[in-house]
């Protein structure tokens, strides 16, 4: 491995829990539990895949700079999430905000781009969809390997924005979350519609956003995650 990077903790649960693992060759996997750390915002689950040789070539010489200046420690602010970033001979521990300068603030630049980029290489990863008029979103699986998911505690919120400005908010109740409270394992073409009974009349320029809790399981592990569908305006 030539640098591994995690995100933990933050303000809001579910807490992060991103793992991002380089090796020698290039090969990679990461694991996203929150969706809207970026914009947009991205699946959650599990990600594998090979970085270029161009891509391959900087990181290291970017990880050999970053061992030749050393440790690196920024306290994050009090519920701030934790960035680590693990080298062969060296380390950081900084907040997701830190911009620290020199080779530390290239990599870590880096690295956050690729909790983004990455998850265009999904292994058994889950997305969250808007139908066009608003009426119910749809949970899909991505990639060929299969993954647990468990909806037991499902939480489901649909939004109705008029750009920066909400105009509608409603929290799927109690009987409609029973219903599609289960435990699966998930496959390739798998997908699971989620009614929305928010009654919202969508309008031109309008945006339904629908977010989401529950569970994945990374092994054997529960992991909590956020998921949230990203923005396209729509039209009655």
């Amino acid at each position: 491995m030539i640098v591994r990077y995690s995100r933990s903790g933050g303000r809001r649960p579910p807490p992060d829990r991103e793992v991002l693992d380089i090796a020698k060759d290039g090969t990679f996997s990461l694991w996203r539990s929150i969706s809207s750390a970026a914009y947009p915002p991205t699946p959650v689950g599990r990600y594998s895949g090979q970085l270029s040789p161009a891509d391959l070539n900087q990181i290291n010489y970017e990880v050999i700079a970053c061992q030749q200046a050393g440790n690196l420690l920024i306290y994050p602010p009090p519920d701030a999430s934790a960035e680590t970033i693990l080298l062969p001979e060296a380390h950081a521990n900084l907040s997701i905000h830190a911009e620290p300068s020199g080779p530390w603030g290239v990599l870590a630049a880096r690295l956050r781009e690729y909790l983004q980029s990455l998850t265009s290489f999904p292994s058994s990863a889950i997305s969250i969809e808007v139908a066009s008029n608003g009426s119910s979103a749809q949970l899909t699986h991505l990639g060929s390997d299969p993954i647990q998911i468990d909806l037991t505690h499902l939480t489901l919120r649909a939004v109705l924005w008029n750009g920066f400005k909400k105009v509608g908010d409603w929290f799927a109740p109690k009987e409609l979350l029973q219903l599609l409270a289960s435990r699966i394992t998930t496959s390739d073409n798998w997908s699971l519609d989620l009614p929305l009974e928010s009654g919202f009349h969508v309008k031109e320029g309008q945006e339904v956003v629908v977010y989401a809790t529950f569970t994945l399981f990374d092994g054997d592990d529960p992991v909590q995650i956020s998921l949230e569908s990203a923005r396209s305006t729509m039209t009655e």
